[in-house]
């Protein structure tokens, strides 16, 4: 066995977050062999911070996978009853908990897991805008397993949104992290005039983009409910001239009965064009956003649905007649 000495010196011959080698064993080491950190110090001759960013660096070049597997079977039941009410092909409960913070990253991690499955060789996936949406795409792993990808906003962008990214930007962070060829929709999502919104999708630039809608596999969107107190929304709602709105879908707004309202002013993607889609996973927690699954689930526009226990039970209540505002 060589000398710590003599170990130190080939750890420092370069720097060791550079070393994918020393990246690995020092992973290995800890990870599957179940050595401390400062086992693996006294080993190598280094200090135990050294280790623990090391053990970082390992994970954030993805060498390393942290996944959290739920072992509860009790949301089962829960799920089937959404996939047969909606004619969903899937539904991921979560446990619910009282800050809405936390409900949105337990549904988002729910949702990364389960996305990362779905991606296939020369899949085209859109990204929809939204909090979750860019939640669920930080909360990724790196990808190498499918080839030939692309990755395209499935909306333009706001000039206002409180709390997220663009969906530019999540479009692009997708895009790193599963190696896919990236395409930005350099638009305004929503427009004063039809005919603007008409004029924009025959720009070149703009309709690289939106003209791989029609070709879009897998799709990762959010649900939103409506926002009163953002007044650039509400303008839009108003604009749109009904007054049945209960949800806004990649850029789009829908009543109750997942019928779309007022979409001749935005640049985003056209219901018809999403439901080609093989896959279209949507990521939505939080009892307030209850009305606005329903309208979706309504509309037949999505294949999967991650959401959390309360708000799926909101969901299953309304439906059946025992939630308000029905």
């Amino acid at each position: 066995m060589l000398k710590a000495t003599t170990r130190k010196r080939k750890v420092l011959s370069q720097s060791p977050e550079d070393d994918t080698e020393f990246l690995f064993t020092v992973s290995q080491m800890y990870y599957i062999e179940g050595k401390t950190q400062r086992e693996i110090a006294d080993y190598f001759g280094i200090s135990r911070p050294l280790v623990s960013q090391l053990l970082a660096a390992a994970r954030a070049q993805g060498l390393v996978r942290v996944t959290v597997v739920d072992p509860a079977t009790r949301f089962k039941g829960l799920e089937d009853e959404m996939c047969s009410c909606f004619s969903l092909r899937r539904c991921k409960v979560t446990p619910s908990v009282p800050d809405p913070e936390r409900v949105r990253m337990r549904v988002a991690y729910a949702a990364a897991c389960l996305f990362e499955d779905l991606i296939q060789n020369g899949d085209v996936i859109g990204v929809g805008p939204g909090r979750s949406v860019s939640a669920t795409v930080d909360l990724l792993n790196e990808l190498r397993h499918a080839t030939g990808l692309k990755v395209v906003p499935l909306a333009g962008g706001t000039p206002h949104v409180a709390g997220s990214r663009q969906v530019n930007e999540v479009a692009r962070d997708l895009a790193a992290k599963i190696h896919a060829e990236c395409f930005l929709l350099n638009a305004p999502l929503y427009v004063d005039d039809p005919s603007i919104a008409r004029l924009l999708m025959t720009d070149p630039s703009i309709a690289r983009s939106t003209e791989l809608w029609d070709r879009i596999s897998c799709a990762l969107v959010g649900i939103g409910a409506l926002d009163a107190e953002d007044p650039y929304f509400m303008a839009r709602v108003r604009a749109s001239e009904s007054q049945e709105i209960v949800a806004d879908f990649c850029g789009r707004f829908f009543t109750q009965d997942g019928q779309e309202a007022g979409g001749k002013f935005v640049v985003a993607i056209e219901p018809h064009q999403l439901r080609k889609a093989r896959e279209v996973v949507a990521v939505a927690g939080g009892v307030s956003k209850a009305r606005a699954i329903r309208a979706i689930l309504r509309g037949k526009l999505i294949t999967t649905l991650v959401t959390d226990e309360d708000t799926a039970r909101a969901v299953l209540g309304l439906e059946d007649g025992r939630g308000a505002g029905t």
